[in-house]
């Protein structure tokens, strides 16, 4: 199957009142574990390549991968590049063939957000991407989650209308209570605050950080309106839990590891899905 456009898969998620989850990658074990999931569950997949996680690859060889997998994959499957902050590298993901970007606008003023984001949608739209953006800061286990302004704290409803409509993005990455990394309790999302972000545009809504949210709280999410949920911590996690119960076992091998890591994985985005499809 052909790699397909991101606006399309979400409509249907929208209608279906499901959401579509986007699993990061950043080598051919990830990418493989991901992509069976989407297969075995015949669901549709987003499949992001974080602007920071390009480091511990090579950028052209894994979106060759990337893309040469989905290709193949019996599942329908967006590239998207995720979190990205240099104009250069969403040039390379356009060019490259990805049908969404995310242009990662975080401590910026409020007025010059919108100018930059507005020029990356345009830059976007032109060659037919999809572009998200974040409204409110998305904080991170371990780091200083301080803002530098009010609107870069959790997302303000009041400036949805204003940010989504200056800009022309098309998914809008919001900040109700979730954390990228691994916490040590569950987050709890701010229901009422995500309803009123909903009510005051129809661009879709992404949710970023979901890996310490219940599974019972993204359907409530989902219920309310969330579009696309992205995820990294709880896959990566699931891998590594099974490298770590391959190694107390004695198998040392290298491939088995690998082998083993890409089981963990897709059997962690397989129940995510499930969670996701929202029945």
């Amino acid at each position: 199957m052909a790699v397909v456009e991101m606006k399309g898969m979400l409509e249907d998620a929208r209608k279906g009142r499901y959401a579509v989850g986007a699993f990061n990658c950043f080598n051919i074990e990830m990418v493989q574990g991901i992509i069976a999931a989407a297969e075995e569950k015949n669901y549709p997949l987003i499949l992001p390549l974080a602007e920071s996680h390009i480091k511990f690859s090579d950028w052209d060889l894994i979106t060759y991968v990337m893309k040469n997998q989905a290709e193949k994959a019996s599942a329908p499957i967006a590239l998207q590049l995720d979190h990205a902050k240099k104009v250069e590298t969403i040039e390379k993901a356009i060019e490259a063939g990805f049908s969404t970007v995310m242009f990662d606008g975080y401590e910026l003023p409020f007025e010059e957000k919108i100018h930059q984001t507005r020029d990356i949608v345009e830059m976007a739209h032109s060659h037919g991407v999809l572009v998200e953006a974040p409204l409110g800061k998305i904080g991170t286990v371990g780091k200083d989650n301080t803002s530098k302004y009010d609107h870069d704290a959790v997302t303000d409803p009041d400036l949805v209308e204003e940010f989504t409509e200056k800009t022309g993005v098309d998914i809008l990455a919001v900040s109700v209570g979730t954390t990228h990394g691994r916490a040590a309790g569950e987050s709890h999302l701010d229901y009422d605050r995500l309803k009123k972000i909903c009510d005051k545009t129809d661009v879709y809504i992404s949710l970023h950080g979901g890996s310490g949210v219940a599974d019972d709280s993204y359907r409530r999410a989902i219920d309310i309106g969330v579009d696309k949920i992205s995820i990294f911590t709880r896959v990566s996690t699931a891998a590594v839990d099974e490298i770590i119960r391959v190694l107390a076992g004695g198998r040392m091998r290298f491939p088995e590891l690998l082998v083993e890591a890409k089981k963990g994985v897709t059997k962690e985005v397989g129940h995510l899905m499930d969670i996701f499809s929202n029945k």
